[in-house]
């Protein structure tokens, strides 16, 4: 349950690289894409699923459905290995048409249009992991681009889930993160595991041994001693909260509330390497104004016993959006898995910002663990 209290009042030149072709990788002629000088691509801090996020739930890659709706990476499509996985919604067909797909990692965008028959909408995106490795993510038989140019987050919506060029399948995502930067509707011709693994990674293996960090420490659960509020009353001092989903100036803390702009679906701010008590601290309790155009708020967490975000630990809350500050009350005790060392607190104001607006800003005065 959540109770809301109504107050009165958010050096190197450009380098072109050159993609490695091997005997049995064919780079089928495309539309150009942009040339990205690696110091321009942000670090990554991790990579999520690109759908059903953080973990794809909801969703599962590779499995035939009332059809062929997907192939499975190296998955054999009969002239060739498939080099990506297909992913589908749990409910199979075109059930998942026009569901969300969101980047894996922070990155920037190489392409985004139409490739036309065999691919439509592709979205390839660089990232720079924390070792300077690059890597790319490809996104396609998209249904809707939501961006074409620049910086993404992860976490952040890129597009819809389609059919392909004039609805050529049953809805899904192809899905490939590729060691070489390949053209955006670079295909494979013949069933040579090596020269594959020259090119492309195993997507969800690589996802899996990438996940974000969640720092946690280690604690005796008679001394909890990690901070439980956030008041925001330094100015340009976010006290190690982490917006998500944001554009422009990533976040301002001025007079006292944290203010952040969303840049469109699931924005969120996040606080890791938490130690305190479920048992004697049961609400999440913050002053929040949202001009997100819906009121579907969320709050998340992870425990030292399950210490990855997800759709079994979180409480859902109702937010009053507009510009006026409201104080929020949130009942984490109701989740049965509030218990333990609570070790990181996400706070989703809404499903849904507004892309390239500052209309849709979020603010927070204090945040208390109690």
């Amino acid at each position: 349950m959540s109770i809301v209290f109504a107050k009165d009042e958010n050096s190197l030149k450009g380098l072109t690289r050159l993609a490695v072709i091997v005997a049995l990788l064919i780079l089928t002629p495309g539309v150009a894409y942009a040339a990205v000088t690696t110091s321009d691509v942000p670090i990554s801090d991790g990579f999520d699923y690109p759908v059903g996020i953080p973990t794809g739930d909801g969703y599962r890659h590779g499995q035939t459905i009332g059809g062929n709706d997907g192939w499975d990476f190296l998955e054999d499509e009969g002239s060739v290995l498939h080099p990506g996985e297909d992913w589908n919604g749990n409910g199979g067909g075109d059930s998942d048409l026009g569901d969300p797909v969101y980047a894996v990692s922070n990155g920037r965008i190489i392409a985004a249009t139409n490739y036309g028959s065999g691919w439509g909408n592709i979205i390839l995106i660089e990232h720079r992991l924390q070792d300077g490795t690059i890597v790319w993510s490809n996104y396609a038989h998209l249904r809707d681009i939501n961006v074409v140019s620049g910086n993404v987050q992860r976490g952040q919506q890129i597009g819809t889930i389609g059919k392909g060029y004039n609805n050529e399948y049953n809805a899904h995502l192809h899905f490939e993160i590729r060691k070489n930067n390949l053209a955006p509707d670079a295909w494979v011709t013949g069933q040579d595991k090596t020269q594959i693994f020259t090119n492309y990674y195993d997507p969800s293996d690589f996802i899996s041994s990438h996940r974000p960090k969640i720092t946690t420490e280690t604690f005796d659960p008679n001394t909890f001693k990690i901070k439980q509020e956030w008041l925001f009353d330094v100015t340009g001092d976010i006290d190690g909260w982490e917006p998500h989903n944001v554009e422009g100036v990533k976040y301002s803390v001025e007079g006292g509330r944290l203010f952040f702009d969303p840049a469109g679906s699931n924005p969120w701010i996040e606080k890791n390497g938490l130690s305190i008590d479920a048992s004697t601290a049961k609400y999440v309790n913050f002053e929040m104004s949202s001009n997100c155009p819906d009121n579907i708020g969320t709050v998340y967490f992870t425990t030292a016993e399950s210490p990855v975000y997800g759709e079994d630990k979180k409480v859902g809350f109702t937010a009053t959006t507009g510009p006026a500050w409201y104080d929020y009350s949130v009942s984490m005790a109701q989740n049965p898995l509030w218990k333990g060392a609570v070790t990181g607190i996400r706070i989703n104001p809404a499903n849904n910002g507004i892309a390239n607006t500052n209309e849709d800003t979020v603010g927070f005065e204090y945040i208390k663990v109690e």
